[in-house]
């Protein structure tokens, strides 16, 4: 079961809205007018005294619809709309809302799924959709004039449900929060402490009683009990009593901080489950507020331990409501901060630890993106194709010589749309592509026709080139995972700044001792790995050399060992790979036939003779994807190529691909090389959404990232991929997989090893421990399940429970290289979540 937009309301406050509130009603639902003939009235309301009720019908897809034309409402200008539901009765499997309002959608319907799964919840639910973000857009002619919001159905065959609507309303943004870990406070209770016993308890209580009521001039009259010093043990002293009574001297808050989005104050009300904790008013701008958590909250959930759940809403306004949860994260056991604040790790018997990402992104980690000038611009045109004449303007700024920071310029695409029927190629350096937005109205690229392709790629010559004489054996007996020190025969022929490639050669030995030369034949295409096809270059940079021990830039990702082959290191050149190159600010979108439909999955289309790729990276390194959307293609919207390294992909979406749901489509960010960064993006509808593929290696990082709808999994796909960071990633509707897979594809096997998922939530995770190797789950939330293979379980620690530092990337950053290196590639929610 998944509920995707719909929370639970135990209670409401309503009220009548007004033409300046943030609510404002569509329709009560206590009269038929404007809606389809489906529907009837019903008694059994959330508000009022009807709601709206339907009977889909079993077995297949049903709609009933509102036509608010008649209103006037143009709810394309409102942040969101909200509606309640509740299902009576067995067999609803999915519940949509299409929505049509120009521009939502560019007049097509705009599609928002409320739930979908086996079960759905008990009673009234209220449903909430962020109306410019719809969860994809159907129809292929727009239409400008209707307005209506269509319920759509998904029944099973022998369906009874009954669905009831009430009270649908658009809601203004107002404000936005953040919520941090409880903390504790220790205050002084020796003015309570009558009997001097350490706690403020029941003895305590009698003492008080027995002086309630004396004023100074009485006999009886202590003034230690006279808690407001005014004369007189009153009902005042009798309420700063009762605040401490059953406090050890300890409390508990949660720091929220809240932006009121509007220019007028707002009543905030800040509650746990029913229970109303704080009301404030807050100005416009930023406000920082302390909620006290409740004693007896406090004596049933630790905040130390359980999460406080928590939520915020505008006073009166329940559709407003926002809820998170509080907690304190504790300490991994392999990395966790030592007494200095910076992170310490723990080894494992052979010497092997979590190894350093921070290494990962553009120029090494911790350096903002540029902001390259604008060399040239392009215009739309009104019709044609747009190849040869983008293509031209490419050529022209990659032309241009390079400046003293390594750029040549970028090419700035202004706002419009752009036909390509062929590819884009950059294939120099320091050449940026530049639209005027993502957005459907501002540049956006459509890719035209019926190949399969990449609509712009990024793109190197030929490959690198060993320096003759330089090849030198590694002597130790076993690099560990992490390691960024080892010796090799004679360092005589190196120097600090060299470019080498450090390299670990596939021995029989150890694809026996990994069990790869004997992968089950489920099929005839299963091919058991061969010595020689599986050896790992990493790419690094010499930082240090004392005698013949050297010292790189960045972690080995994979451990060395004498036994099965060591390794060697060799100093390379690669005059062809191109540098300081990068896209931002586009829309691509991949025109295909819409009439190709999958009969199991009516909002999935199937068609595959369309664009496949929306950006390729081959070949480069310090670039970089920024604000970029991928609209329908079949592959993915940012491929790291297998030369690519010191990449950065972020706050960038792969929305609702269009191919078939099997092998080979739909890998929305997926990672060949090494040393990249994939942070803060979006996927709708893809399979396998954050994947690394055969023998990449490492490190590399996917930081902040969601996938919606996932059809597969993510994690490592095939072939011993190495060294991967997955910190803070949320897969919806799908899991997170590190596995032995043993004979799919043509012999996947293990899929990836010195995999490290941090703080990441799923529907479920398979983490397994590799021969040779392991893999890591750490504050993990999701279902933990076995393999599709009975394998050795990975590390798992504090599954269920988040961990600190909330990101590893960033606090290893941070320990590198200082805040600032933070502040340059992480926003501030990112670095407010770290505090």
């Amino acid at each position: 079961m998944r509920s995707i937009i719909t929370c639970t309301i135990l209670f409401l406050w309503a009220c009548p809205c007004s033409a300046s509130d943030p609510v404002q009603t569509l329709t009560y639902c206590d009269n038929l007018s404007g809606w389809s003939n489906n529907v009837q009235l019903s008694r059994d309301a959330q508000e009022g005294r009807f709601a709206i009720v339907a009977s889909p019908p079993a077995g297949q897809t049903g709609f009933f619809t509102y036509n608010f034309f008649s209103t006037g409402q143009d709810i394309s200008q409102r942040h969101s709309l909200s509606f309640w539901w509740k299902v009576e009765g067995n067999g609803l499997r999915d519940l949509k809302i299409k929505v049509r309002n120009h521009p939502l959608g560019g007049g097509r319907e705009a599609i928002y799924t409320i739930w979908e799964g086996q079960t759905p919840p008990q009673g009234w639910q209220l449903a909430v959709v962020e109306l410019a973000k719809p969860h994809e857009i159907w129809g292929r002619d727009p239409d400008y004039n209707r307005r209506y919001i269509t319920y759509r159905t998904e029944t099973s065959q022998n369906s009874n449900a009954r669905l009831f609507i009430d009270h649908i309303a658009t809601v203004d943004q107002t404000f936005s929060w953040q919520v941090d870990a409880p903390v504790q406070e220790i205050n002084s209770i020796d003015h309570l402490d009558f009997d001097d016993n350490g706690a403020v308890g029941f003895s305590d209580f009698i003492l008080f009683v027995q002086k309630f009521g004396a004023t100074q001039t009485d006999a009886g009259y202590d003034p230690i009990y006279d808690l407001d010093s005014d004369g007189q043990i009153g009902f005042g002293d009798f309420l700063t009593f009762a605040a401490g009574f059953g406090s050890g001297g300890t409390e508990w808050y949660i720091p929220i901080t809240l932006e009121n989005a509007t220019t007028q104050p707002l009543n905030i009300v800040v509650g746990t489950e029913t229970q109303i904790l704080l009301t404030q008013t807050i100005e416009a701008g930023i406000t920082r507020i302390r909620v006290p958590i409740p004693r007896d909250i406090i004596a049933s959930r630790d905040p130390s331990i359980y999460p406080i759940p928590i939520w915020a809403q505008v006073a009166d306004f329940i559709q407003t409501r926002s809820s998170s949860v509080s907690y304190v994260p504790q300490n991994s056991k392999l990395v966790y901060s030592g007494p200095d604040g910076r992170l310490a790790y723990v080894p494992d018997e052979k010497g092997n630890i979590i190894p350093d990402f921070s290494h990962c992104g553009y120029m090494g980690g911790g350096v903002a993106l540029p902001d390259v000038p604008v060399a040239m611009t392009v215009q739309p045109q009104a019709g044609g194709d747009d190849t040869a004449r983008l293509q031209a303007a490419i050529d022209d700024v990659s032309a241009r010589a390079l400046d003293a920071n390594g750029f040549r310029g970028t090419l700035l695409l202004k706002r419009g749309k752009y036909r390509i029927g062929g590819t884009l190629y950059i294939r120099a350096s320091g050449v940026v592509l530049r639209g005027e937005g993502e957005g459907e109205n501002g540049t956006v690229l459509i890719a035209t026709g019926t190949e399969q392709r990449t609509l712009i790629e990024f793109e190197g010559r030929s490959f690198w080139q060993e320096v003759g004489g330089t090849r030198q054996a590694i002597v130790d007996d076993y690099v560990p995972v992490g390691a960024k020190i080892f010796s090799i025969e004679d360092a005589s022929g190196f120097a600090v700044g060299d470019n080498i490639l450090v390299h670990r050669p596939s021995k029989a030995q150890w694809i026996a001792a990994i069990g790869m030369d004997r992968i089950e034949m489920s099929h005839p295409d299963v091919r058991q790995w061969e010595p020689g096809t599986y050896d790992f270059r990493f790419d690094r940079t010499i930082t240090a050399i004392e005698g013949n021990r050297i010292t790189i830039d960045a972690p080995m990702g994979n451990a060395f060992e004498r036994e099965y082959g060591g390794g060697w290191v060799l100093k390379y050149e690669y005059p062809g790979r191109i540098e300081q190159v990068g896209i931002e600010n586009l829309r691509g979108v991949s025109e295909f036939d819409d009439s190709e439909k999958d009969e199991s999955r009516e909002d999935e289309f199937i068609d595959e003779d369309h664009a496949w790729n929306f950006v390729v990276f081959s070949r480069v390194q310090n670039a970089w994807a920024r604000n970029i959307t991928s609209v329908h293609f079949g592959y993915a919207c940012v491929t790291i190529g297998n030369l690519a390294k010191w990449m950065t992909v972020q706050d960038s979406q792969c929305l609702d691909p269009v191919s078939q749901i099997t092998g080979g489509r739909r890998y929305s960010f997926p990672i060949h090389g090494q040393l990249s960064l994939v942070q803060r993006c979006y996927t709708r509808r893809g399979r396998h959404d954050y994947v690394l593929h055969a023998r990449v290696p490492g490190p590399n990082v996917f930081l902040d990232c969601t996938a919606d709808i996932a059809h597969n999994d993510s994690g490592p796909h095939h072939r011993w991929s190495v060294c991967t960071l997955f910190d803070n990633v949320i897969v919806n509707g799908n899991a997170i997989n590190v596995q032995d897979r043993q004979g799919s594809g043509t012999g996947h096997g293990w899929a990836g090893a010195q995999k490290v998922l941090w703080n990441c939530e799923a529907e479920s995770f398979i983490v397994q421990k590799p021969p040779t190797s392991q893999n890591y789950a750490i504050g993990c939330i999701g279902e933990k399940r076995d393999g599709w293979y009975r394998r050795e379980d990975g590390y798992w620690e504090s599954h269920g429970r988040k961990v600190s530092p909330r990101s590893l990337y960033l606090k290893q950053l941070e320990d590198r290289l200082g805040i600032e290196a933070v502040k340059a590639v992480a926003t501030r929610t990112q670095i407010g979540r770290e505090n």
